[in-house]
């Protein structure tokens, strides 16, 4: 089975070769993630509007992405408050490593 990490990986070369607003994407922990294949990532897209909130999109395993995912898709401006604190994360929410990153 793989890792979360590889899980992802995989979920943001689909997005990125399907999406060329995708800049960023990056993995979360969630407690939802605590079920087996199952796994969130946040995408940075440039052409995202700004909803001004973070809006999980859950989506069921299909046949080329056989798990559980999670999607938050952010635009760039809202990623920045992200980071600065001001659209802040759920409770038990964090942001792990930089899965892709386009420049």
């Amino acid at each position: 089975m793989p890792s979360r990490s590889e899980m992802a990986r995989t979920l943001a070369e689909r997005h990125m070769e399907a999406d060329d607003g995708v800049t960023l994407v990056r993995r979360l922990d969630t407690p939802f993630d605590s079920v087996a294949n199952s796994v969130t990532v946040l995408e940075v897209n440039r052409d995202a509007g700004e909803s001004g909130s973070l809006v999980p999109v859950p989506f069921a395993p299909s046949g080329e992405i056989p798990f559980s995912t999670t999607v938050i898709e952010l635009s760039p401006s809202e990623y920045e408050q992200l980071k600065g604190g001001q659209l802040p994360l759920p409770d038990g929410w964090a942001l792990t490593e930089d899965i892709f990153s386009r420049s």
